[in-house]
């Protein structure tokens, strides 16, 4: 897999493997509004990782979808519609596959994906292409 080969490479050459540790940590519940800009909701939709959340900017309309649903196959490198990562990059694929019916039904917004580029539309269209883009594979 030359594409993730390269994503690695590049991400240990930038420090990805020797950054500090967080100093701080405080704990996040579901639902919970944070007190940063834009004041983002927090959605914990485990799969890709148990602790994994995405946060919706209701004002804005947008959706930081993080692993949870990209646009970029981590695998070849390949753009293309809403997908959740590979069954090999997931924790519990099944809990990934599960966890998408917590953002189906958040109507019309920009997702903003951990990898890829930005996708515009409605999220029961993006769940359901991430679906049949997985049984494809």
């Amino acid at each position: 897999r030359p594409y993730t080969a390269t994503m690695l490479g590049v991400a240990t050459l930038k420090g990805v493997f020797t950054m500090p540790r967080l100093s701080v940590v405080k704990t996040i519940e579901d639902g919970q509004v944070l007190d940063i800009p834009g004041k983002p909701i927090v959605l914990h939709t485990p799969g890709h990782t148990e602790g994994e959340i995405v946060l919706l900017l209701e004002n804005d309309r947008s959706l930081i979808s993080g692993d949870t649903l990209v646009t970029r196959n981590l695998l070849t490198g390949e753009l293309g519609q809403p997908q959740l990562t590979s069954p090999i990059l997931n924790a519990d694929f099944r809990k990934a596959k599960r966890s998408l019916d917590l953002i189906r039904e958040l109507g019309e917004l920009t997702m903003l994906p951990g990898h890829g580029r930005p996708w515009f539309g409605n999220m029961a269209d993006a769940v359901e292409q991430a679906l049949q883009n997985e049984k494809k594979s």
